[in-house]
């Protein structure tokens, strides 16, 4: 299913139990953010692999 289905069933359901647009307006803020933070995290992860084995390459040509 797309995302934007699965906002959309849920946005209708969260209406129905009485949610405002703009609580649905911060539930779909707060949703990106942390989708946002969480590609940040693995992309400085991944950043951070690749750093250390070109370091650990370099120090193997030292030797």
């Amino acid at each position: 299913m797309l995302l934007s289905k699965a906002w959309e069933a849920f946005e209708s359901d969260k209406r129905i139990e009485g949610f405002s647009p703009q609580t649905l307006k911060a539930y779909r803020l707060q949703m990106i953010t942390a989708e946002g933070s969480a590609i940040l995290k693995m992309e400085q992860n991944r950043l951070l692999h690749i750093l250390s084995l070109y370091e650990g390459s370099e120090s193997n040509e030292e030797i």
